[in-house]
């Protein structure tokens, strides 16, 4: 009979393990219970029948069950004690955390099958992740089935296996998403597209570097003062870039194609845009009726890379109509300045964009340079 107590030196007193172990004839009835910060607790209550040629092959079986009221401050307190945790365990913000299930195995070789939850995860600047489902677990692979949930957003499904190093993860994805906007945080907040889309896709790889394609659709999307119908795409997601190819959207009489990637690392990104007759308003906060006008046959060719902060590129513009409303805030009827067949050159570059337009029929011709500031 064994009864062992544990204790981290200081100052990581609170991380303790407490063994109780009783055998007979190579069978042992093992306790262990192991406490860490984040009023975390960890209990194995289990059977292991002892190999006599090798003992790491002994067979083993039990359950397991694990919770923490702060994850952040347990896997703190695991990397100060240098326990060597996957990426995605190490990169997990949550409140919570609950897990139980069952292990077997061998003592070199133990897999665990798992139900449990994570609560109150956050990623980026969004908050108030839920995840729930089921893992099994081994020294190759974690095999996944679970539903992620945020409020707004709305939830993703994942179903497959993930390797922790090799390659050679495979599984399915759908999304169901609600309001588009709150995943597009770093752009600012005009450019950012609400609308809801539906996904389905595949993800591969390994937990250490997993990709995903995937293809979504929506009945319509709104990005500054524009509605689009009938958006659809393909995405994927590779050495934390997001791309995006073969994006389609249509008004009553007009189209748009876009393609591009986001690399999360230094929020870059770089697209290109083409889009012929389409309507929109120019939306500003502050203005009469919060917008600046409105544009009409619009064609559109922009080529734009950089930090989303202060993006630099080309972007053509070629206008049927257009209008400036020069009312203020509060004024019953708006003074409209219009224009017709306006075309438009903006170059930008280092902060700076040069802006060229001219509208002959109205005598309009503009060449100048603004300083650009984006929020």
């Amino acid at each position: 009979k064994l009864d062992v107590t544990a204790v981290a030196a200081a100052p990581e007193t609170s991380a303790r393990t407490t063994l109780v172990a009783s055998g007979r004839a190579g069978r042992w009835q093992v306790n262990v219970r192991q406490a860490l910060d984040g009023i975390a607790s960890a209990w194995l209550n289990g059977v292991v029948v002892a190999d006599a040629n090798e003992l790491t092959r002994s067979p083993l079986s039990g359950s397991i069950e694990l919770h923490a009221d702060r994850l952040s401050a347990t896997v703190a307190q695991l990397q100060r004690l240098g326990v060597p945790l996957p990426q995605m365990v190490s990169a997990t913000y949550a409140s919570a955390i609950g897990i139980r299930g069952t292990v077997a195995g061998s003592i070199a070789a133990p897999q665990a099958t798992l139900r449990g939850y994570l609560h109150g995860a956050s990623a980026g600047q969004l908050s108030d992740i839920e995840v729930r489902g089921s893992i099994t677990v081994d020294t190759a692979a974690i095999a996944v089935s679970a539903i992620v949930s945020q409020a707004i957003v709305g939830e993703v499904t994942l179903d497959g296996v993930l390797p922790w190093s090799a390659p050679t993860g495979r599984g399915k994805i759908v999304a169901h998403l609600r309001d588009t906007a709150v995943l597009a945080f770093d752009l600012p907040r005009l450019w950012r597209p609400a609308g809801s889309l539906e996904v389905t896709g595949e993800w591969t790889g390994s937990a250490e570097s997993p990709e995903m394609v995937a293809h979504f659709s929506g009945p319509g999307l709104e990005l500054n003062g524009l509605l689009l119908d009938a958006v659809s795409g393909d995405l994927s997601f590779a050495d934390g870039v997001v791309t995006v190819q073969h994006l389609q959207a249509s008004q009553s009489a007009g189209t748009l194609n876009a393609s591009g990637s986001f690399r999360l690392q230094d929020s870059s990104l770089t697209a290109s845009l083409r889009a012929r007759n389409l309507a929109m308003a120019i939306m500003q906060p502050g203005a009469r009726n919060g917008h600046l006008g409105w544009l009409s046959g619009l064609s559109l060719d922009a080529d734009i890379s950089g930090p989303v902060s202060g993006p630099e590129g080309v972007v053509a513009l070629d206008v049927a109509a257009a209008a400036l409303d020069l009312g203020k805030p509060g004024d019953i009827e708006g003074r409209e300045l219009v224009f017709s067949s306006l075309k438009a050159r903006v170059e930008s570059e280092g902060g700076v964009a040069h802006v060229t337009a001219m509208a002959p029929n109205d005598g309009v011709s503009i060449d100048g340079r603004l300083t650009l500031d984006f929020p």
